[in-house]
């Protein structure tokens, strides 16, 4: 215990008869003589001392105590149960509640509020409420506010003392700064003053002056206890300057909260602007992986790319092989026609005995309307077959979508597509040449058929002389059955040669629907068909000029035959111009078919249809009334088929269209291509830029990071002095406790009753520490006189706080 204190106690003993703390009633005012004196209504009060109470003279401020109840309170009443009621005192000031009749568990609820000059210990007694006799004393207690903060409501408990149980529950809320509220409010001012800037140095390094001084002080006070006791004047004095040196500390802060709060500012801003760089630094890292994805998906589409034009490449040179192979196949045919010339200069000479034969025409009008049908389904094939090609057609259009890459490495086939789109062009120019020349022979196969008809009338006089002259033609045509039989074999190779022909069209035609399968996976299909479609019609444009050699070849035999019929009778001239006819018939059937892809099978049929002439010629009569019908189914045949060739027309135009929408596309892709190019060169560049803005702002925040370092240090300087200081303001309040209880008495030092009242009122943040030595009274007391001196005092009050590390 502070020496100066205890004589200060001596000499104003006598001022303080009247006048004693109520925060110091302790536990030995616990009888009933002391609740009956001390306690009377109306005449619980309080005093401080007088040192203390000059420098509190001004009020502090206003504190508002709700009392809300009271539990397990002592009964009072013999017979009955108490009325109990409480009175609340503070600075001198009474409230008291209204009285709850028969309850020892009372609810006042009930709000009170004080001005608070010096003390904060706010006295509580409960009574029983009489009314013919006075009230009877229930208990008392003491709830000290300063631990309290300010503005906020603070539930306390306080036990009843004076031998006397229970419990009374209050809020307290005071609106001045309190101890806690000030402890809180250095706490946040220290943590403001963590961030304060290097310009506040001279500022730190006074305050760590004046610490120093007040630490030396200290110190000195500590050493010079027997000497301040006879000098009070003095330490009166320094006790001015402290107060002097405080206020210079609280002008000090005020200027370091102003600092803090610039610099509270200004690290706001800071963190605002890194928050503005993070987000714009995740934007551009977003960016830049997005830019690398699109960059790879370029690459693995231009790879794609590479790989289907290398398979286009091979493709081509299969393609090449194949029309090789084409053109040798058509140089055998070109052999084979010349070998059907001869055979047609023989066959020129057995026209004379063939009159005979006309009967057996019949089976080979049969076999045309049969061959007719087959043109039929095979027209019909061929629609299915220009439906599929339309379905992929439009599949492609799909496809060409995605045809958005690398367009520069395709401007060589896309010339190649010009040219075959040339070549298309005079394909189709031809094809409608052919239909236009189907159209007149249509017209003259009209007129020849009403000319049959004619003829018909006269064959039907005329056979009579036919079997005359059948007899005579019956040896002739055991002669020509050598020869026929020589003409079966060599058809039968010209067949041979025609299913060649025909495997090679149908593995065409394997390759055809092959890069279609390719065009879905590789995205070219469109290419590919067209010049699969471009060579095919190079094939059948080859095909095209045979058949016109055909034609010329039959022409020559007409001419022939003309010749041998005007040597024979009239009846032999109409026979003639009758396979005239159907010679020319047949040509037209063969001429569809080999527009149709169907060439091979025509040249077969026809090849059996010759083989079969010897015994169709015996059946001509009576196929001759037959005829005209017959004719005019074929010219309904002719014009499904001219029909269906229309068609085709119409969907060559179509495929040119939608060529010419291709190339169209692949310009635009072109076009698109090169954009793209662009915009990934700018990218480039921005993430360049990106890049050193992001060094920038890594540059920056490692400024930021040294000047944090910076900051915690100075946080850590500043704790560890208001640690000190705190460390001597709580011992300074434990030794005006220890000087409050020790003046309620005339002795000097603290005796087992005043240590443990003591005990009781060291404040809640201390009371911990306290705890472990509660019951070591007569460990500190040294000289055995059941007294704790001020030296005793003393170092017991080091001894806790070195265990602590709270010593200053």
């Amino acid at each position: 215990m502070n020496p100066t204190l205890l004589s200060l106690t001596k000499k104003d003993k006598s001022k303080e008869t009247t006048e004693v703390d109520s925060s110091s009633s302790s536990n030995k005012s616990e009888s009933k003589n002391f609740s009956e004196n001390r306690f009377k209504e109306g005449s619980f009060k309080k005093s401080t001392l007088p040192e203390v109470s000059d420098l509190h003279k001004m009020v502090r401020g206003k504190v508002k105590v709700k009392v809300l109840n009271g539990r397990d309170l002592q009964n009072k009443e013999t017979f009955q149960t108490s009325d109990p009621y409480c009175m609340v005192e503070l600075s001198g000031k009474q409230h008291k509640t209204k009285h709850i009749s028969s309850s020892l568990n009372p609810d006042w609820n009930e709000e009170f509020v004080f001005d608070v000059s010096g003390d904060d210990t706010l006295a509580i007694s409960v009574w029983d409420k009489n009314t013919l006799k006075k009230d009877v004393f229930m208990g008392y207690a003491f709830v000290a506010i300063d631990d309290c903060k300010q503005n906020q409501n603070t539930p306390k408990t306080a036990n009843m003392l004076g031998g006397c149980s229970g419990t009374i529950n209050l809020i307290i809320t005071p609106d001045f700064e309190t101890r806690a509220s000030k402890i809180d409010r250095m706490g946040t001012e220290i943590q403001k003053a963590s961030v304060d800037s290097n310009n506040n140095k001279d500022e730190i390094a006074r305050l760590n002056d004046e610490l120093g001084k007040m630490s030396s002080e200290n110190d000195r006070f500590s050493a010079n206890n027997k000497k301040l006791e006879e000098e009070n004047k003095k330490f009166e004095e320094n006790n001015i300057r402290l107060e002097a040196s405080v206020n210079k500390l609280e002008g000090e802060n005020k200027k370091f909260e102003e600092n803090n709060k610039r610099l509270e500012e200004s690290v706001n801003k800071l963190e605002g602007e890194n928050k503005k760089f993070e987000e714009n630094n995740k934007r551009l890292e977003e960016s830049v992986n997005k830019l690398e994805g699109e960059n790879k998906k370029f690459e693995e589409n231009n790879k794609r790319l590479e790989e289907s034009v290398n398979k286009l490449e091979g493709e081509n040179k299969k393609f090449e092989e194949n029309n090789k192979r084409l053109e040798e196949s058509v140089n055998k045919l070109e052999s084979e026609n010349k070998k059907f010339e001869e055979n047609n200069k023989k066959l020129e000479e057995s026209v004379h005995k063939l009159e005979g034969e006309n009967k057996k025409f019949e089976e080979n009008n049969k076999k045309l309307e049969e061959s007719v049908h087959k043109l039929e389904g095979e027209n019909k094939k061929f629609e299915e077959n220009n439906k599929k090609l339309e379905e992929s057609v439009h599949k492609l259009e799909g496809e060409n979508k995605k045809f958005e890459e690398n367009n520069n490495r395709l401007q060589e086939s896309v010339n190649k597509l010009e040219e075959n789109n040339n070549r298309l062009e005079t394909s189709v120019n031809q094809l409608e040449e052919n239909n236009k020349r189907l159209e007149d022979s249509i017209d003259k196969l009209e007129g020849e058929n009403k000319k049959f008809e004619e003829n018909n009338k006269k064959l039907e006089e005329e056979n009579n002389r036919f079997q005359e002259n059948n007899a005579k033609l019956e040896s002739e045509v055991n002669r020509l059955g050598g020869e026929i039989n020589r003409l079966e074999e060599q058809n039968n190779k010209f067949a041979e040669n025609n299913e060649n022909l025909k495997n090679n069209v149908s593995k065409l035609e394997g390759e055809v629907t092959k890069m279609s399968h390719l065009n879905k996976e590789y995205e070219i299909n469109n290419k590919k068909l067209e010049d699969n479609v471009n060579k095919l019609e190079g094939e059948l444009h080859k095909m095209g000029e045979e058949n016109k050699k055909f034609e010329v070849n039959n022409k020559k035999l007409e001419e022939q035959v003309n010749q041998l019929t005007s040597e024979v009778a009239k009846m032999t001239e109409e026979n003639n111009k009758f396979s005239e006819n159907n010679n020319k018939l047949s040509q037209e059937v063969t001429k569809i078919s080999k527009e149709n892809e169907k060439m091979a099978e025509n040249n077969k049929n026809l090849a059996d249809e010759i083989a079969r002439l010897k015994a169709e010629i015996d059946r001509m009569v009576e196929e001759n009334r037959k005829f005209a019908e017959n004719n005019a189914n074929l010219k309904q045949q002719v014009e499904k088929i001219t029909a269906e060739n229309e068609k085709f027309s119409e969907n060559n135009k179509m495929l040119e269209e939608q060529n010419n929408i291709f190339q169209e596309n692949n310009k635009e892709l072109t076009s698109t291509v090169s954009d793209l190019k662009e915009q990934a060169d700018k990218f480039k560049d921005i993430y360049q830029r990106l890049l050193a803005e992001n060094e920038k702002l890594a540059k920056i925040r490692d400024g930021l990071q040294e000047q944090l370092t910076g900051f915690q240090k100075l946080q850590e300087m500043i704790f560890s002095q208001l640690n000190e200081k705190m460390r001597a303001m709580d011992r300074s309040l434990l030794e005006k406790i220890a000087v409050d209880i020790e003046m309620l008495d005339g002795d000097q030092g603290l005796s087992k009753d005043e240590f443990d009242r003591f005990m009781k009122r060291v404040p809640t943040h201390l009371k911990q520490k306290f705890q472990k030595i509660a019951d070591d009274f007569s460990k500190f007391d040294k000289n055995k006189d059941n007294v704790i001196d001020s030296d005793e005092f003393g170092a017991m009050l080091d001894q806790v706080m070195e265990s602590e590390g709270m010593h200053k």
